[in-house]
């Protein structure tokens, strides 16, 4: 749990605040702030936040989690953290800029719409300019009842979207008014909001395929925004090509609006013929911000180092964000591997479906947005959802290749899925096998192993989740080494489940044990699972299992009327089939527990010449329906059935 005063503490001395009044000021991180307008306080023993330039509570709070500045959103932090109320709302968009120009001091100097594909108005952006010659950039928007200040939820739309559509050949510039100075010059152009403060929160897609001329400002931020997007450009899918192209004879801090400004207006559609044969002669920009430059023709991927942090701003080591409580994290990887025939596919639909409203699975399993990249067929998973009742939830990707892909292809797959997770919202990704999608050929060469893994931070690193399903090896091997080839993958992940039968000899046993190795306590190291005509209920350890199956046998040996039977008795009349004779030790205590719990009657004082007799009450456990459902096995199982009908 973060304390107040600490987390207080690391706000004041990472943001550089200063006292003003009974709490800090400090330039809020969510917006290019010029003026300090972030206040910071302590109230009650709570940390309170709020940005009085505009900023939406939760672009304020993202931009300080970002930074390690703040604990991520759970029910530990709800404990140590209180959010200001919403912005207020104005009747009309001119209330709410004068509202934004009485607290910034500043006046309007421009307004420029963003628009969603259907042409409904997103929000506004508006310039207002101060006396001192700073300008603020702040986002208005109607959220149904008003005008607010902020932008609405993303991901953002472009700004002059409805002109891309079109257009082969895009600038990239840092700006509206610039994207404007472009369209004069004849050349398509667009930005996005917030510019080199939040481009991840744009929605790029209508970039795909496209070649890109980034027209960056002549500074130190422009260049950087447009290394970010190209990141970000290149790995939608298809990819857009990106040329960085140099405005000639710019001044430092000049961007293409004042270009175009120092040039006659006839020379307009000159200038824009002048930047594209600038672009055709330009190479493909291949690296991205804290990139290391790579040959346009070695197509490797590029290579990120992102900068130091200090120990002291890593925030919250402790505050893990369950999806599946104990077993599947944001921003972490899980393995699971079932042995053959054991129900993975199974396990995982009834997971699956409680993802839809959440519910319990052997822990706590939370609301979420799920994408399947499966290696069956479209019918099978039909099939499921209709036997299930599984939501629109769960999207599906199947089979997206058709043959085993090169590590080129595997990387801008990702890099594809990443931007899924960016635009739609995913919460969980998950690899139904991960075998059939990477391009490793040899399992057992960990090398090859560990550079088909490494892209997969392209996802969680947008705080999504990834699960990789796993086939066994031959066999069953030791603690932890159940998944098939090198033990570069269990080292990889973060948590490992393996999926066994609890009593392998008996194949209508609907009982199933999860074994769990994690880097985290949360996780619990074992549970057994039954598999009821609904769903799965949790029976506790294997110890509790095998005593439930002995105090199901007891209970069909004991007779219905009293005196009934002695342990001895029982032992004697013990079935020989798959529930193992007990000790008498072990009988006697659970001949205890099933009294003690009015599963059975128990008479006699439990003397030598009145021994403890046990008769079967109205409460006796009865014999254990099995009969496992195997309709939602894997292929192997079932024959596929396109459409979803069912035999």
């Amino acid at each position: 749990m973060t304390v107040p005063g600490e987390l207080l503490s690391t706000l004041v001395r990472a943001l550089g605040a200063k006292r003003n009044g009974r709490g800090w000021l400090a330039r809020c991180p969510a917006h290019d702030d010029h003026e300090p307008s972030l206040s910071i306080a302590e109230q009650n023993g709570t940390v309170l936040v709020h940005c009085h330039a505009g900023c939406p509570q939760d672009t304020v709070l993202s931009a300080l989690r970002e930074r390690g500045l703040w604990p991520q959103a759970d029910s530990t932090t709800a404990a140590t953290s209180r959010l200001r109320s919403t912005s207020p709302v104005y009747p009309s968009a001119e209330a709410a800029i004068r509202a934004l120009s009485r607290t910034l001091g500043g006046a309007e100097a421009g307004t420029w719409v963003y628009r969603y594909a259907d042409g409904r108005e997103a929000f506004r952006v508006v310039r207002l300019d101060r006396q001192s010659g700073s300008k603020e950039y702040r986002p208005i928007h109607h959220d149904g009842n008003g005008w607010v200040v902020g932008a609405p939820s993303g991901p953002w739309p472009l700004y002059g979207l409805l002109d891309l559509a079109k257009a082969h050949r895009v600038c990239l510039v840092e700006g509206e008014k610039c994207a404007d100075a472009a369209k004069q010059i004849g050349l398509t152009a667009t930005t996005s909001a917030h510019g080199a403060n939040a481009p991840q929160r744009t929605d790029w897609f209508p970039l795909a395929g496209k070649e890109v001329i980034a027209l960056p400002d002549n500074d130190a931020a422009g260049r950087r925004y447009v290394e970010v997007v190209a990141g970000i450009l290149g790995g939608l899918k298809p990819r857009a090509t990106v040329r960085l192209v140099t405005i000639p004879g710019l001044p430092e801090g000049g961007d293409l609006a004042d270009y175009v400004d120092l040039r006659d207006s006839t020379e307009n559609l000159d200038i824009g013929r002048h930047i594209e044969h600038l672009a055709d002669h330009t190479p493909e920009l291949v690296s991205a911000e804290n990139s290391i430059r790579a040959p346009k023709e070695s197509e490797r991927a590029r290579i990120e180092f992102p900068e130091p942090v200090p120990l002291s701003q890593l925030g919250d080591g402790v505050s893990i964000t369950w999806l599946w409580d104990g077993y599947l994290a944001v921003d972490h990887i899980t393995l699971l591997t079932g042995l053959w025939k054991a129900g993975k596919t199974t396990l995982l639909s009834h997971l699956l479906r409680a993802f839809g409203a959440g519910g319990d699975l052997a822990g706590a399993v939370s609301e979420g947005q799920i994408l399947v990249v499966s290696e069956e067929s479209r019918g099978l998973w039909a099939r499921r959802r209709d036997d299930l009742g599984i939501g629109d939830h769960v999207a599906l990707l199947c089979r997206p290749f058709l043959g085993r892909p090169t590590g080129e292809e595997w990387r801008e797959f990702v890099a594809y899925l990443a931007a899924l997770v960016r635009r739609d919202g995913y919460t969980i990704i998950v690899f139904d096998t991960v075998a059939v999608c990477w391009p490793v050929s040899d399992e057992n060469d960990a090398s090859k192993v560990i550079a088909a893994l490494q892209p997969l931070h392209a996802i969680t690193e947008l705080g999504a989740g990834v699960l990789l399903v796993h086939h066994p090896r031959k066999g069953d091997a030791g603690e932890g080494q159940a998944a098939r080839g090198s033990g570069a993958l269990p080292g990889f992940v973060d948590v490992i489940i393996e999926l066994r039968r609890l009593n392998p000899k008996n194949r209508e046993d609907r009982r199933r044990v999860l074994t769990a190795y994690s880097r985290f306590d949360e996780t619990t190291p074992e549970v057994v699972l039954e598999l009821t005509d609904d769903e799965y209920r949790t029976i506790g350890t294997k110890a509790d299992a095998r005593q439930s199956d002995r105090l199901a046998v007891i209970s069909n040996l004991l007779p219905a009327t009293e005196p009934g039977f002695k342990a001895d008795e029982i032992l004697d009349a013990w079935p020989d089939d798959s529930v193992p004779r007990p000790s008498k030790r072990l009988l006697q205590s659970d001949l205890k527990h099933g009294a003690s719990t009015s599963l059975w009657i128990a008479s006699g004082e439990g003397r030598k010449n009145d021994p403890f007799r046990y008769s079967r009450s109205e409460n006796s456990i009865r014999a254990r329906p099995l009969s496992l459902d195997a309709r939602i096995e894997s292929d192997a199982e079932t024959a596929p059935l396109e459409g979803g009908t069912k035999p």
